[in-house]
């Protein structure tokens, strides 16, 4: 049985949102403030759903769906480094000179008749939403205390399961 978006809604309350870990920090040879540039710099993006957990209450019919969604932002360049045995210049990986990342847990009060498969396309559809502005803050204020140029973030993003460069699409890696 598909439940329609009523029931779900009706069954699914966003209940509380706050963040469990973040990291922040850039190489020790970076130095933002000073860079002239940071424009020629490659930004990637991430959000994905970690993993959920559900809890019944022992009295009542109200239990409690945890989702877990991480987020991140990275700042690349690509270097040149000799090649020893030929001696010409080569690219190599790109290098991470900063990087900000967060996860936070979404919690919803929910009807205990919900399936696990309702509550699971609910958390790929809805809890990335929920917590993108508390996602959206930290990483504003990280970025100030940093010094970095800050990304563009687009409104609404869609779970991947890894970093995204800011010019490609979301959902094609």
């Amino acid at each position: 049985m598909t439940a329609t978006a009523s029931e779900i809604l009706s069954a699914v309350e966003l209940h509380d949102v706050y963040m469990l870990g973040c990291k922040s920090e850039l190489t020790p040879d970076f130095h933002p403030k000073f860079a002239h540039d940071l424009a020629d710099l490659s930004i990637e993006t991430m959000e994905f759903i970690e993993r959920s957990e559900r809890f019944k209450e022992e009295s009542g019919d109200k239990g409690l769906f945890r989702v877990f969604v991480s987020f991140g932002t990275r700042w690349k360049t690509q270097k040149l480094t000799k090649n020893k045995p030929k001696g010409k210049n080569k690219i190599d990986a790109r290098s991470i000179l900063g990087t900000i990342e967060g996860e936070f847990v979404v919690e919803y009060l929910i009807d205990d008749e919900i399936t696990q498969d309702i509550l699971d396309d609910f958390a790929l559809k809805r809890s990335i939403d929920h917590a993108l502005p508390y996602w959206r803050d930290h990483f504003l204020y990280q970025c100030a205390k940093l010094r970095l140029s800050t990304a563009r973030m687009p409104s609404k993003l869609v779970s991947t399961a890894g970093y995204l460069k800011l010019d490609e699409p979301h959902g094609q890696a």
